[in-house]
């Protein structure tokens, strides 16, 4: 159950993340005009990486939460969490740019998976490479291929609304096929099969 939390969770942000990222810029003017502040851009997409990536800690949460012994999962969760107040200013200190603290935020929930993942393997159990082989590596999978068609469709147009409307469809229609290929197995796929089948039947049924 974890596990297919975890993929359709990060297959379905990340959906919405792509086509949000690509055109974060003419949304920004869609919405600001133009007076959008200096790297809200960056500052969004570097948002969204990280609230993708954040995803996959939620169900880690709520396995270890169901059990009740949650005391050193939430001591060790929230001293990464508060080690990046110092670690942000620390680079703010020294000159670096705002973007570095979304980077180092990024960086810091990278960290915070692992370092709950190794505390929900104390507690439940979890085995760690098969969390890796199932969950892992199809996620990283669908992030690497899952842009390409709504990228090459940014690249060939010219900022507008029309571009905006037919990167989000192609997402859409590249991307739920790709989810369901890569994050879902073979029994799962069977699954959602048998269930639009009977759908579809009790429709013309219905009809």
């Amino acid at each position: 159950m974890m596990y297919n939390e975890s993929r359709i969770c990060f297959g379905l942000i990340l959906l919405i993340m792509i086509p949000l990222s690509l055109e974060i810029d003419y949304i920004l003017r869609l919405w600001l005009g133009i007076n959008v502040p200096d790297k809200t851009g960056i500052f969004s997409i570097l948002m969204l990486a990280d609230t993708t990536l954040c995803t996959l800690n939620t169900p880690c949460t709520q396995i270890t939460q169901a059990t009740g012994r949650i005391r050193k999962y939430q001591i060790a969760a929230t001293c990464v969490n508060l080690a990046l107040i110092p670690v942000c200013y620390v680079f703010l200190k020294i000159g670096m740019s705002a973007v570095s603290s979304f980077i180092i935020t990024i960086i810091f929930s990278a960290v915070n998976q692992v370092v709950c993942l190794y505390n929900t393997n104390r507690v439940f159990r979890l085995n760690i490479p098969c969390y890796l082989r199932s969950v892992v590596r199809p996620c990283l999978i669908c992030l690497v291929l899952l842009p390409v068609l709504p990228a090459l469709v940014r690249v060939s147009l010219s900022p507008s609304i029309g571009r905006l409307v037919t990167t989000t469809v192609i997402d859409i229609l590249a991307g739920l096929p790709l989810i369901y290929l890569i994050l879902f197995n073979r029994k799962q796929r069977q699954t959602i099969r048998n269930y639009i089948a009977d759908k579809l039947k009790e429709r013309r049924i219905g009809i």
